[in-house]
């Protein structure tokens, strides 16, 4: 990238002492199409290029110049304010984080569905949801919409987060939970109730309501404690079936509306597909179809017969 003005159509040496970057002038992007050598082969396949193999102890220039002594550290007064701090999600911090700031606040779950993230899928994650009976299911793979209710959610929040910088300048994460206390305290189209009033049996006091006094929850409380908690579950009781109602009916509602410009077509055993591939289809000249491939097995999804399928490569046989 840095010298490609420089070389244009030029030929040119790559000189490395790793043997196995011999091979990737043979290597096809379908090998590798997201890893590391893939984006090198995008790169360099327009480039007039030879690689070439060099012994580690030969590369004395290169030694000359990654032997030499480490600057020395800048003190703490002199560090840069804008320092980038890293991003901790390893396995053992989501494992924590799960247990701390879920199970030991809202209990054990019965479910826990996550995409398909390494930190996700390893051992000691399992071996929790293992421990505490936990059902822990997968969206499929490039299908982000088997994770739709958290994916329409983040849609909320950055639309949300995005008009509120608008009018308060800083950086959005000073705002996410406010963003989020106004969402779990507003009316869902959906359930017709507020997140908060269908966790906590009854409405947050919003700031607002400072200036526009309502009801205060001492004033309920001024029957006896066995009637207030008969009433309180009186009304869960009523939202919670309200809600299951009102989101039956929504689920009805877009299940039709998704259904309606939707084509349904079988494929039988045998038969020839082509496989998208949306990872390469963010690539502006990349193929946005990979194949064909023959169809190995009708496979059985949720008790319906051709949704999911088992592909191979007929020139592999």
């Amino acid at each position: 990238r840095e010298f490609k003005h420089y070389i244009g159509l030029a030929s040119f040496n790559i000189i490395t002492d790793h043997r196995p970057l011999i091979a990737i002038r043979c290597l096809s992007i379908d090998d590798d199409p997201t890893g590391r050598r893939g984006r090198w082969i995008l790169e360099l396949d327009p480039l007039n290029w030879v690689i070439v193999h060099k012994d580690g102890k030969q590369h004395k220039n290169a030694d000359a110049l990654s032997r030499r002594p480490d600057t020395p550290s800048p003190s703490e007064a002199e560090a840069s304010v804008g320092e980038v701090l890293e991003v901790n999600v390893s396995a053992q911090t989501v494992a924590r984080c799960l247990f701390e700031d879920y199970v030991l606040i809202h209990g054990v779950p019965e479910t826990l569905h996550s995409d398909q993230g390494r930190q996700f899928e390893v051992e000691v994650v399992q071996n929790l949801c293992h421990l505490l009976n936990i059902k822990k299911t997968r969206t499929t793979s490039y299908h982000p919409k088997s994770d739709g209710m958290v994916e329409r959610f983040n849609w909320t929040l950055i639309d949300q987060l995005a008009k509120t910088l608008l009018t308060y300048r800083g950086e959005w994460d000073d705002y996410v939970k406010h963003v989020a206390f106004a969402y779990n305290t507003t009316t869902h189209s959906t359930t017709r109730f507020t997140l908060y009033f269908l966790t906590h049996g009854r409405e947050a006091r919003v700031p607002a309501d400072v200036l526009l006094p309502t009801c205060s929850l001492d004033s309920q409380m001024s029957a006896s404690h066995a009637e207030f908690v008969s009433s309180l579950l009186t009304k869960l009781n009523s939202a919670f079936s309200s809600a299951r109602m009102h989101g039956d009916a929504a689920h009805n509602c877009q299940k039709l509306y998704h259904d309606a410009s939707l084509r349904h077509q079988p494929y039988d055993v045998g038969a020839m597909v082509w496989l998208h591939n949306p990872v390469e289809s963010r690539m502006k000249l990349a193929p946005h179809w990979k194949g064909p491939y023959r169809i190995a097995q009708v496979m059985d999804s949720c008790g319906e017969q051709g949704l999911t399928y088992r592909i191979e490569n007929p020139f592999d046989s």
